[in-house]
């Protein structure tokens, strides 16, 4: 019996040095034959798989951004879109800043969010409002308006790494 408590605690250390060195940590030890077990962990950050409900919770302006232009902008790059993440911020907009469409939002249409993308708005011939993915925003600035050295002010990205650090997930616009 004690030569098998030994051999049982050498295996379980070869076992937690091997997910120790993937970044896994096991706590409490006697969980280690329960993660064992385990052939796949799925993580589902961005909802794909369970539809999320991602609510927006504030606006936060870049360098240069006024929050009114930043809020127009999130709103109605979000007035088309039907996800909880599209009607949160709507809400916020209208709740909070007591945003409201313009009196042309029927000249507007859709851009729809699809993977390739990974970003959605509205559009009319002389204004277009998107929101996505924060590096998606930058290249489509890029590419839409001939300038494919834009750097964004340099705030940018602390902003979204605070947000990240916060747990959160943010949308350039």
């Amino acid at each position: 019996p004690i030569f098998q408590v030994q051999f049982v605690s050498l295996v379980n250390q070869v076992h937690f040095q091997k997910l120790f060195a993937n970044k896994f940590l096991v706590s409490p030890e006697y969980k280690l034959a329960d993660v064992a077990k385990i052939d796949i962990v799925l993580f589902d950050k961005t909802g794909t798989i369970t539809e999320g409900q991602r609510a927006a919770i504030s606006f936060i302006p870049i360098h240069g951004v006024n929050i009114s232009e930043l809020i127009h902008a999130a709103a109605m790059s979000s007035y088309f879109d039907a996800t909880f993440e599209g009607r949160s911020i709507l809400n916020l907009a209208k709740e909070q800043y007591n945003w409201s469409a313009p009196s042309n939002i029927l000249e507007f249409e859709s851009i729809e969010y699809s993977s390739t993308t990974r970003m959605s708005g509205s559009k009319t011939k002389e204004d277009t409002f998107v929101k996505g993915a924060d590096q998606i925003i930058i290249d489509y600035i890029r590419k839409e308006n001939g300038m494919p050295s834009y750097l964004p002010p340099s705030d940018y990205g602390f902003t979204i790494q605070k947000i990240s650090e916060m747990g959160g997930t943010s949308l350039g616009v």
